[in-house]
């Protein structure tokens, strides 16, 4: 994804029926200097219902029809509370929308919403993006600079257990390749990639660590798989089935 450059203003912004779209178009839409139509929207009715307090703060106007909300932007000013839920909903879009603004901005941020995650997860991506604000924890005032742009950056994304599964799996799938595993692994998910070493679907070598290696395909499953214990692998064991060599049963399925 390739920043370093604002998003080109755009007459209409199709939300999709999405409620993350719709929370991060409408700050958004904010930060132009013309009229933007946000249509098929989907936010919540308290959510909705604040905008007429959030256009009366940033003296701007927001008008609402059925699916469909019009922006007509900038805001004469640049002071704006977000406090309950309410405002930890609104909080990341107005966070990722500002810096962009032509003007600086001020948020006032109440108890739950300084307390919420959002916040910080979003803090956090202003530091590895350098960009510029001040927040006092005293006051719960997140102050945001504007005309700053999101660098490009190249940003490993931190290994989990759960990526681990996947690129068994998908070395599995491609039929070739080997995949480092740890004897000090706490996957949970390690009891399930036993399955295919039992069946000699995989090889492996001791040596400290274990290599698990694809033998071929297609692959020798059972014949029922059980996937409660490994909720997140779902997705995955339904994928593995295509490549078995005969028919596999999977579940229950919960929900």
């Amino acid at each position: 994804i390739f920043g370093a450059q604002i998003p080109k203003q755009p007459n209409t912004i199709i939300c999709y029926n999405s409620q993350r779209a719709s929370r991060l178009a409408l700050p958004l839409a904010l930060t132009f200097n013309d009229i933007i139509a946000l249509k098929k929207t989907k936010i919540p009715g308290p959510a909705l219902a604040w905008l007429d307090e959030a256009a009366a703060q940033l003296n701007v106007r927001i008008t609402k029809m059925q699916d469909e909300i019009s922006v007509f932007g900038p805001p004469k000013e640049r002071w704006l509370e977000l406090h309950d839920r309410t405002g930890a909903f609104w909080l990341p879009g107005f966070m990722l929308s500002l810096p962009l603004s032509a003007n600086d901005s001020m948020l006032s941020l109440g108890d739950y919403t300084s307390m919420h995650s959002s916040l910080h997860y979003t803090l956090e991506t202003y530091r590895i993006f350098d960009i510029d604000y001040a927040y006092d924890s005293k006051s719960r005032v997140l102050t945001i600079p504007g005309l700053q742009r999101y660098p490009s950056r190249y940003i490993d994304v931190p290994a989990s257990w759960r990526e681990a599964s996947y690129y068994l799996g998908a070395y599995m799938l491609a039929g070739e390749g080997e995949v480092l595993v740890s004897e000090h692994s706490r996957q949970p998910e390690k009891e399930f990639w036993l399955t295919f070493h039992v069946n000699k679907t995989l090889s492996a070598s001791e040596d400290g660590n274990t290599h698990y290696a694809i033998r071929d395909l297609p692959l020798n499953l059972p014949k029922k798989i059980d996937p409660r214990p490994y909720q997140a692998l779902i997705p995955l064991i339904i994928l593995l089935a295509t490549q078995a060599k005969s028919e596999v049963q999977i579940g229950p399925l919960y929900p």
